[in-house]
């Protein structure tokens, strides 16, 4: 069995190695995490409040350890909880979860970033594809771990 404080390990390690291999990439990584996938699978593992706790913990952690943005950690951290607790209350399949939480997420954030904050363009739109090939990647490698 699979405890969600694994998950969160191996997502910060995932991000942090990012950092440290695309220091070339700059701003251009972004989207390149394992935030929502934190979320989700330790939900998926541990039920809402692992998903709460860990989605919280990997997105703070995010912020501390990769993100020069403390703007946008203000709507991102609690974002990112709250889809880790929905993800445990909602029973599907691992990808499928972490596909629908994906896409409320990012549904969400659109709304918080592109209509309220006007913060929204070609960066974005490159922010949530890296985000959704990071994503659906490490599901589908977690996949037959968690089955």
């Amino acid at each position: 069995m699979v405890l969600p404080i694994w998950v969160f390990l191996i997502s910060l390690a995932f991000n942090i190695i990012i950092k440290i291999l695309t220091p070339f990439l700059g701003r251009f990584r972004s989207g390149i995490d394992s935030l929502l996938f934190c979320a989700v699978v330790a939900a998926f593992v541990g039920g809402p409040r692992s998903g709460l706790f860990y989605g919280f913990l990997i997105a703070a952690s995010y912020y501390i350890t990769s993100s020069r943005r403390w703007h946008h950690a203000a709507f991102v951290i609690p974002l990112v909880a709250f889809m880790g607790f929905l993800a445990g209350i909602l029973e599907m399949p691992l990808v499928t979860l972490g596909l629908v939480i994906f896409f409320i997420y990012h549904a969400v954030s659109f709304v918080l970033f592109g209509l309220l904050l006007k913060n929204t363009g070609p960066g974005y739109t490159l922010f949530v594809i890296l985000n959704f090939i990071t994503t659906y990647a490490l599901l589908v490698i977690a996949g037959p771990y968690l089955a």
